[in-house]
Order: structure tokens, then C-alpha cells, then sequence
């Protein structure tokens, strides 16, 4: 699920919060993660690929559609 990082070293993730934007961004937030608005998808940037994993299990458990 995870690609290559972008030039900044960064794991790009998007997704889409289906309304639960607040919730998906403070859990973002928890995990050290950048978050961006782009219409209905919020982008994450996370710095470490186990912080990456750690965060997207828990937006799984959250019900959010991760992916582009």
C-alpha cells in the first residue's frame, strides 16, 4: 500500500474521510502526520514508514476510504 517517498522523504496518503473530517485529521495530528485539504480527499504526509503503517491501520478502523 505504501509507495516510495516523495522528494522530501515524505509517505503521501491519500484519503477520503467520508464527512469525518475533524476525527481524520486530529488522528492525522496524533501520529505526526501533515495534513492538506483538496476538495473531498485530505492529503497526509508522514515522515517514517511504521508511522505511516501505525497511522493508516488506525484510519482503517476508522471506516476511511485511504487511497487515491
Amino acid at each position: 500500500m505504501l509507495r516510495k517517498t516523495d522528494p522530501k522523504g515524505y509517505y503521501v496518503i491519500p484519503v477520503r474521510p467520508r464527512g469525518n473530517y475533524e476525527q481524520v485529521e486530529e488522528t492525522a495530528r496524533l501520529h505526526g502526520a501533515q495534513v492538506e485539504k483538496a476538495g473531498d480527499v485530505m492529503i497526509l504526509r508522514v515522515k517514517g514508514r511504521s508511522r505511516a503503517k501505525r497511522l493508516i491501520a488506525a484510519l482503517t478502523k476508522l471506516g476511511v476510504e485511504i487511497g487515491p
